[in-house]
């Protein structure tokens, strides 16, 4: 994702209703995220119903459990939305210690099983 210019690339998700987790992942995220503020992202959803999302980071001292990584649950109206989040509230997420802002490691954007498909675009993904 892009970390300086205001320039981004829309992705398309498409989420069947196959899974009971269903989302996207970012595996390789800019590591190092010291120094920024605020992690930012556009998203637009042509879906006639909200959709209740939840954003997951964790680093690379993760162990697996749902209280050591930041969750940031919010819904997603149908049309176009802009969300930030500050890194100092991802940094004091995990229950017992701080992350390490250094060594971020995975991005994740889910949902919970849906009844029916749903689409997203999530552009301008960006730290600030």
């Amino acid at each position: 994702f892009n970390s300086k210019s205001k320039v981004g690339k829309v992705g398309k998700v498409e989420l069947s209703i196959s899974h009971t987790y269903l989302g996207f992942t970012l595996t390789n995220p800019k590591k190092d995220w010291t120094g920024f503020s605020i992690l930012n992202w556009e998203m637009v959803s042509l879906n006639e119903k909200p959709i209740d999302l939840v954003l997951h980071i964790h680093d690379s001292l993760h162990n697996q459990k749902y209280a050591d990584r930041f969750n940031y649950k919010f819904t997603l109206r149908p049309g176009y939305h802009s969300f930030s989040v500050a890194l100092n509230d991802i940094k004091k997420a995990p229950e017992r210690r701080e992350m390490n802002m250094a060594e971020i490691r995975n991005l994740k954007f889910y949902m919970n099983k849906s009844s029916e498909p749903v689409t997203v675009y999530i552009d301008n993904l960006q730290l600030r």
